[in-house]
C-alpha cells in the first residue's frame, strides 16, 4: 500500500503534524481526527487494522478535509489600533488603524494596510500588499 500510497500517506502525515501545531486555531477535532486517520493508515499498512479500517480512514479524511476546507473558506483579518514589541502570525491580512507597530516581527500570509507613517517593525514577511495610507508602499 505504501508503494501505491506513498504520497497520500505523507500528505496525511504532514496534515496532522500542521493540525496538531494550529489546534488553538483549527480546534481540537481536525488534529485528533487527523491523528486517528494516521494511525489507522499505519495499521492498514501493516495489516493489523480491522477490516473495516481503510474504509473508516477514508470517510474520517474525507470528513475532516470537508471541515478544513470550510474552515479556511472566510478570509482571516486582523484589526488592531497599534502593536508594540509583539511577535505577530497572521495566515490573513492585517489592518493596523491607529499609531501604527513599534518594535514588533510580523509575518502576514495577506495584505498589511497601514493608517499611520510610523511603522518601525523588527522584523517582517509580507505575502501580499503594503499599503501606507491607501497607497502602496514599494520598499516592502
Amino acid at each position: 500500500m505504501s508503494r501505491y500510497f506513498a504520497e497520500t500517506a505523507r500528505s496525511l502525515k504532514q496534515a496532522a503534524a500542521y493540525a496538531a501545531e494550529q489546534a488553538e486555531m483549527l480546534g481540537p477535532e481536525p488534529a485528533t481526527a487527523l491523528r486517528e486517520a494516521v494511525t489507522l493508515l499505519i495499521a492498514v499498512e501493516s495489516g493489523s487494522a480491522p477490516e473495516n479500517g481503510l474504509e473508516q480512514a477514508a470517510l474520517t479524511v474525507a470528513l475532516r478535509t470537508r471541515a478544513l476546507r470550510e474552515a479556511l473558506a472566510e478570509p482571516v483579518r486582523l484589526v488592531a489600533c497599534a502593536l508594540q514589541s509583539s511577535e505577530i502570525e497572521v495566515g490573513g491580512d492585517l489592518e493596523i488603524t491607529g499609531r501604527g507597530a513599534i518594535g514588533c516581527t510580523l509575518r502576514v500570509l495577506g495584505n498589511v494596510s497601514l493608517a499611520s507613517e510610523k511603522l518601525q517593525i523588527h522584523r517582517h514577511t509580507v505575502a501580499g500588499v503594503l499599503k501606507r495610507n491607501n497607497e502602496i508602499d514599494a520598499n516592502n
